[in-house]
């Protein structure tokens, strides 16, 4: 199986330890990054363990939970996947401003799948996503 992280998904979870880092300490921080890779990490093993993505209605699109993110990921299979590539970390909550671009995590999502369809992925997403 493989298994990687995109660049979104690596600066996602930058912004998530430097937000807890400062909303309570560098070690909560580190904690929670952590946990959040060794959540994404089972996926390798069970890359079918996530739901797919309700907004997008593409299968091969799919979520896990971890606390209060959500752990977005792709599989090039939904019947046998061989590769699974995460795709971002999204609060289930509305961070202040200054961790933010966006106002909701139902937009993260949606600017998340429209920027992956605008680049060559690890491999193409569906153009039916939206």
């Amino acid at each position: 199986m493989k298994f990687e992280w995109t660049k979104e998904a690596r600066d996602s979870l930058r912004t998530i330890e430097i937000y807890v880092s400062d909303v309570a300490n560098e070690l909560t921080g580190r904690k929670l990054v952590r946990s959040l890779i060794e959540k994404a990490q089972t996926l390798s093993d069970f890359p079918q363990l996530g739901r797919a993505v309700p907004q997008t209605f593409n299968p091969c699109l799919r979520e896990i939970f971890e606390g209060s993110y959500r752990i977005i990921y792709q599989v090039d299979s939904v019947e046998s996947p061989s590769r699974v590539s995460i795709l971002g970390v999204v609060p289930l909550f509305t961070a202040p401003r200054k961790y933010r671009s966006v106002g909701s995590a139902e937009r993260l999502i949606f600017d998340l799948v429209a920027h992956l369809q605008k680049r060559p992925g690890p491999f193409p997403l569906k153009p039916n996503l939206l």
